[in-house]
């Protein structure tokens, strides 16, 4: 008799009832459902605990309909905690999935997306006034997510905002990825979306304001050309970088600014003004066409995810319905397009008694009115498996890595398959009941596990010459059933308390998780978390397991890089993920920054020697794709990413910089400052013109818009116009010789440095000094390297001492800090510099009070960089220091 083959799974629906969960609603019933089972027998009253369905009366909310894996939200900047399908979200909601985990979330009825692992999106606004609806989302770095946007039209619409654009979905299935350097990379099947620079949309955002309606339609028509310019259409896929929108966002804020400019002018100017606008607008336009990147064809692995996402990102969920109950509406099934008009419909239609039937016989009873259609009710239905790794696919859902969860109808057919490598494959359709969470277990066996099924050999001559006995009547056996290993609680923390917890190679949450386990099961335990070492256990559960802790080791210094063996100056620059340093001999050396388990790392790319002299103020700076580096000799240019040299002039003593002076890149324009001009230059470096600076200067300009701030050697401050070189403000101050650094705004004023160490606040467009203050009254410390500015005050280097002020008043923040080794910079709500000691210091910025403090085994001798909230510092040594501010002993 042939052995039956084990089925190789083990698979039970549970019903969770839960006092506090409340069924969704969804118009209409299901066909396949009994009319009389609509409702409940009226001797049968619902639970008193159990609360009615809500009364959902607001398109803008969204809902969380799927997940697999780790999926977490929080509101605003609150603590994460676990994402339960069926959420309820409108703004300031943020998700963040984990490795093998992924999310669907609906917004509104007009769009759906498909969160991808490892991401982050936060909802940052979702509207519906009526004459409004719009949902605009932000995807972090690193993160990637596709979706379907039903066809919008009038004031409807669906953004998706990354680091480096913003892009405008009309009715499509799209894909929208982003990695750690900025670029974004936008995918299009149908429809189109339209990119744009956040600096764009911050213009329309500010379109109101524009009192002039001429201008207001000329900013609008060029918004919207520029929309059509940078659009990917169906099939085809691009690529966005930063820099791509760079030179159009200069000439836009020139356009914004003629536009307000124009607000304010006399009536008799007006006319002149607005034809600069249009002459704006068409030179931007021209810009756009020339800059903006070709879209190339949609690949091959693109088109198949986003076919893939057509077919299963649906519409699951409406918020809003209205008399659908008594108008007995079956909205099920309809697709996007019906179900809207539908809804409608709804508003224009009464109830209307059901007419008899035709052929009913004249004397039959008259039949009692059609009971209302039930609300359909939405249940949380969830599939554990094991391995955990397994693939789960259910028929209309995208394929899954381990166990997933979802919305879905009471009283649908759902179809489950979990298929791994090396087990038997299970699949098994359910009918969900009314139970508002149910949940399915799947366990796979194991092929090796697999029981011989043939029976046997015979030998044939043996069975011809031996009679068989008659066998005995069989009785039924019973399967013999394995006993099942005791399942135990383990739990696991960490410390800190806000690492993320990994079990057996899947992301579990944060801080702390608790999970049933076989006894003498093998599990693989670890946390981590930015600034501090993996922790990880290997432990085989017992029957009665202790909690486990796993401790993770701070480890703030990342990698240190060597650069040269003389000290590194000034500042250091970057270029995306490239950083240069000059050093003490002229030197300059470049590194790229990569990611490796979780850490920031340096790997050197290329260095080059130049004929600039000793002079410690004198540091590269990063213009465009480029690094610029100009001291007493010569001005050379290399291309960040391999160090080719663009550029290379011998500067005469009245070019020569020194004490810091460098070239400037803004508003539109590049700028070289000289002794006793300004320099501006294309975006090619060919010089286009120049300024004159009657009374010389050696600091560098601040540039604005059209404009240039930059005092002159007898301390007046100027505001020259870069179109003409026209003085349009001039306010005498006492600062005398002021040296290297550049003005910095601060507020309504433009604040600079004499030489010996009084600072001054100044309001141009007053044409007044509003503040001075004098550093140190005993003795002159000079200001050279820039001030750093931050909403709470100004923080200056002078005299190896550290100043703070307040920006409104030029009053003492703090004391002033001694032993400072180089200019300071923000990080957060702290400073940050480093010290003549060797140490990385961090102070709050108002009071001064130290934070935190690390030992960077080498003097500090450069400016901090700040960058992936990383801090990055050269040293004496020829080394920068890359430091996770997380990890540094007294973090808060």
């Amino acid at each position: 008799m042939t052995t039956e083959k084990r089925n190789g799974f083990r698979n039970a629906v549970m019903a969770m009832l839960s006092a506090g969960l409340v069924a969704l609603a969804l118009l209409g019933c299901d066909p396949a459902e009994p009319a009389e089972e609509a409702a409940p027998p009226a001797e049968e009253p619902a639970p008193a605990e159990e609360p009615a369905v809500p009364d959902i009366d607001a398109l803008d909310d969204g809902v969380l309909t799927y997940a697999t894996g780790v999926v977490d939200s929080r509101i605003d900047r609150g603590e994460w905690d676990p994402a339960d399908i069926g959420l309820q979200f409108t703004s300031e909601y943020c998700f963040r999935t984990g490795q093998n985990s992924n999310a669907e979330l609906q917004f509104a009825d007009f769009a759906v997306v498909h969160l991808s692992s490892d991401s982050m999106l936060t909802v940052a606004s979702l509207v519906d006034t009526g004459d409004t609806r719009e949902a605009t989302v932000e995807l972090g770095d690193g993160g990637a997510l596709r979706g379907r946007v039903d066809r919008l039209i009038g004031n409807e619409e669906f953004r998706v905002e990354t680091g480096s654009t913003v892009a405008g979905v009309r009715g499509t299935a799209f894909e929208i990825e982003t990695d750690a350097e900025g670029r974004t990379t936008v995918a299009v099947s149908s429809g189109e979306v339209s990119l744009r620079s956040r600096a764009a949309d911050d213009v329309r955002r500010r379109l109101e304001e524009v009192v002039d309606e001429d201008a207001r339609l000329t900013l609008s028509a060029l918004l919207d050309d520029l929309d059509d310019t940078y659009t990917v259409s169906a099939d085809q896929q691009t690529v966005v970088e930063v820099q791509d929108f760079a030179e159009v966002d200069e000439q836009l804020a020139s356009a914004e600014d003629t536009a307000r400019e124009l607000d304010r002018a006399p009536e008799a100017e007006r006319e002149q003004l607005r034809e600069r606008l249009q002459t704006l607008s068409d030179e931007i336009r021209s810009t756009g066409e020339r800059t903006r990147r070709e879209p190339e064809p949609l690949s091959d692995e693109r088109r198949e995810r986003l076919s893939d996402i057509e077919q299963t990102l649906n519409f699951r969920y409406i918020a809003r319905v209205e008399r659908a109950e008594e108008l007995g509406l079956e909205l099920q099934g309809l697709e996007a397009e019906e179900l809207a008009a539908a809804l409608e419909a709804l508003n224009e239609r009464e109830p209307v008694a059901e007419e008899p039937a035709e052929d009913a016989a004249e004397d039959a009873a008259p039949e009692p009115a059609a009971a209302p259609a039930a609300v359909a009710q939405l249940v949380r239905f969830g599939v554990e498996v094991e391995p955990a790794d397994a693939v789960t696919r259910i028929p209309g859902r995208p394929a899954s890595q381990g166990s997933v969860r979802g919305l879905y109808r009471a009283g649908q057919e759902v179809t489950v398959r979990v298929e791994r490598e090396g087990y038997e494959p299970f699949e098994e359709t359910v009918t969900l009941g009314s139970d508002p969470r149910q949940e399915m277990q799947v366990t796979l066996l194991d092929r090796a596990d697999e029981p011989e099924t043939d029976p046997d050999p015979v030998d044939d001559a043996v069975a011809e010459e031996t009679p068989p006995e008659e066998a005995p009547p069989e009785e039924p056996v019973e399967d013999p059933v394995e006993d099942e290993p005791a399942q135990v609680g383990l739990e696991v923390s960490s410390s800190p308390d806000d690492a993320e917890l990994w079990v057996n190679g899947r992301r579990v949450g944060q801080g702390s998780y608790r999970g049933s386990f076989r006894v003498g099961e093998r599990v693989s335990l670890a946390a981590e978390r930015a600034g501090y070492e993996r922790a990880e256990q290997e432990l085989s559960v017992e029957e009665d397991p202790q909690p486990v802790s796993l401790q993770l080791t701070a480890r703030p210094v990342e990698d240190r890089v060597s650069l040269s063996e003389q000290a590194l100056v000034g500042e250091l620059a970057i270029v995306a993920t490239v950083v240069a340093a000059g050093d003490t001999q002229g030197r300059l050396a470049a590194f790229e920054l990569t990611e490796q388990d979780r850490r920031l790392r340096g790997n050197a790319l290329w260095s080059s020697e130049t004929g600039n002299s000793f002079n410690e103020n004198s540091y590269a700076v990063a213009i465009g794709d480029e690094f610029h580096f100009s001291g007493s000799s010569e001005w050379r240019g290399f291309r960040a990413r391999d160090g080719e040299e663009t550029q290379r002039r011998e500067l005469p003593d009245d070019a020569a910089h020194m004490f810091g002076r460098a070239p400037v890149d803004g508003a539109g324009r590049r700028v070289y400052p000289e002794d006793r001009t300004l320099r501006l230059y294309d975006s090619g470096w060919s010089e286009t013109e120049s300024i004159e600076l009657p009374g010389g200067s050696s600091m560098k300009p601040l540039l604005e818009n059209d404009y240039a701030f930059i005092a002159d050697n007898s301390g007046t401050l100027k505001q020259l116009s870069l179109v003409d070189g026209s003085v349009s403000a001039a306010v005498d101050t006492a600062a005398v010789q002021p040296l290297g650094h550049a003005p910095v705004r601060a507020g309504d004023l433009v604040v600079f440095a004499g030489r010996r160490g009084t600072v001054f606040g100044v309001d141009t467009e007053a044409e007044r000094v509003v503040w001075e203050r004098r550093l140190d009254e005993q003795e002159n410390v000079t200001v050279v390297s820039d001030i750093a500015v931050s909403d709470r005050g100004l923080y200056l280097f002078a005299g190896n001492r550290l100043f703070a002020l307040d920006a409104s008043n030029g009053d003492e923040l703090f004391s002033p800090i001694d032993d400072v080794a180089a200019a300071p910079a923000v990080f957060e709500d702290m400073v940050v510099f480093g010290t003549r000691a060797g140490d990385l210091v961090f102070v709050d910025q108002t009071s001064g009070r130290e934070v935190k403090r690390q030992a960077l085994n080498g003097v500090p001798s450069t400016r901090p960089l700040v960058y992936d909230r990383r801090v990055l510092i050269g040293t004496a040594d020829g080394e920068v220091v890359i430091v996770h501010p997380d990890g540094v002993a007294g973090a808060r």
